[in-house]
């Protein structure tokens, strides 16, 4: 329950590397009138099966019945008010906020989620500095391209585990085609362990969602529905996909997409040279 109430940024540093902001603290408060909703109704029920069991129980007392009459009466309205004061801000925070633009209420007055930029220098996170060089260590790795999945090289690796859920992945139907660009052995510098023990893959479009940077509003409008339906096909099995891009306006022109996807799932690093997916295994990015 505490789960989710606190926002998401309170408990995941990786995705949101600079923490909360304005909008995650509103998104607090629509939680927690959300809760107290979900919760008040709880009570009323709980009241009015109790107000029922009083009633049979009256056996014809007069003071037993009237005390369940008041107790009901006074359940009912109170339950009326605390609904009709979350109606009354929810329309008047929906009056003040933005909605076609940044989504629902919690963007208070159309204020959003400022660009966080990682500041990388060569591919490296220079806010937690790292020994660089390579260091795969991958003994439980298979090859990917026999199970199906399409490699930008030669050679393409990833951890059993990994490797069985992109098999599945591969063969969901209705998405974009795809292939892997970085995997075991790797390529360049990663910020993230996962890169060097096979527990994450980079992935990214073929054909003409194979975006470079900047994406145009009319390619960021195509390109959301393939990565929303990309992100949701791997959720279902156990993988986490973010979009990278190098700047703002890719996040922009792809996100405010009508079916694109959360803003939370495409991130802006400028260190990366074109858009791509970091897909991540149930052990996520892991700290090297």
């Amino acid at each position: 329950m505490f789960d989710q109430i606190v926002p998401d940024c309170a408990r995941d540093s990786i995705t949101y590397p600079c923490g909360c902001e304005f909008v995650d603290v509103m998104q607090l408060v629509q939680n927690i009138m959300n809760f107290l909703i979900y919760f008040g109704t709880m009570v009323l029920v709980l009241i009015l099966v109790y107000v029922g069991f009083l009633f049979i129980t009256s056996q014809g007392n007069p003071g037993a019945i009237q005390k369940a009459r008041s107790m009901a009466m006074s359940a009912v309205i109170g339950f009326v008010v605390m609904l009709g004061g979350f109606l009354i801000v929810s329309t008047i925070m929906s009056t003040f906020a933005n909605q076609d633009e940044y989504g629902n209420w919690s963007s208070f007055f159309g204020i959003e989620r400022s660009v966080c930029e990682l500041d990388f220098e060569g591919g490296i996170d220079t806010r937690n500095p790292v020994v660089t060089g390579p260091q795969d260590d991958c003994p439980t790795c298979v090859s990917l391209e026999p199970l199906g999945i399409d490699c930008k090289s030669g050679r393409c690796e990833a951890d059993e585990d990994i490797a069985n859920r992109l098999q599945e992945l591969a063969n969901t139907a209705g998405l974009a085609a795809w292939r892997v660009t970085e995997a075991i052995p790797t390529t360049a510098t990663h910020r993230c362990g996962c890169h060097y023990n096979g527990t994450c893959v980079d992935i990214n479009f073929t054909g003409n969602l194979q975006a470079s940077s900047p994406i145009s509003v009319s390619l960021g409008q195509e390109l959301g529905t393939a990565i929303a339906a990309f992100i949701d096909a791997a959720e279902s099995q156990g993988l986490r996909a973010e979009y990278e891009v190098p700047i703002n306006e890719d996040k922009v022109n792809i996100y405010t997409a009508p079916s694109g996807p959360n803003p939370n799932s495409i991130k802006v690093i400028s260190a990366i040279t074109a858009p791509h997916f970091s897909v991540y295994g149930p052990r996520g990015c892991q700290a090297r």
